[in-house]
């Protein structure tokens, strides 16, 4: 197996990657324009449509993020893994955030 360091092929690798980082941020703004046309199409249907989100969300932190951050620890306060003590604090702060910024509760006026 031969590998070449030549001036032409980091320049080729190079143009790849910046090729490759344009169709993301376009397919990104792709995605942003029809988010925002279909919030605007959906009116009155808006918080199902949250809803669903919300639930994405929480699903891709439940069964994608939390078992992977579960299989790299090794520390164990209290014999309870400490990426479960992170997820809580995260968690509460949020939770007082927006109960100080909110204090009646939000869409109450």
């Amino acid at each position: 197996m031969t590998v070449r360091f030549s001036k032409h092929v980091v320049t080729t690798q190079k143009g790849r990657i910046l090729r490759v980082a344009v169709l993301v941020a376009f397919g990104s703004f792709l995605t942003t324009l029809l988010g925002g046309y279909a919030a605007l199409r959906i009116g009155r249907y808006r918080y199902l449509v949250l809803g669903l989100s919300a639930g994405l969300m929480l699903g891709a932190v439940g069964f994608d993020l939390l078992p992977e951050a579960m299989r790299n620890e090794s520390w164990r306060p209290m014999d309870i893994p400490a990426p479960l003590h992170t997820f809580v604090l995260g968690f509460l702060v949020l939770h007082v955030i927006e109960h100080s910024w909110y204090p009646s509760g939000p869409g109450i006026d």
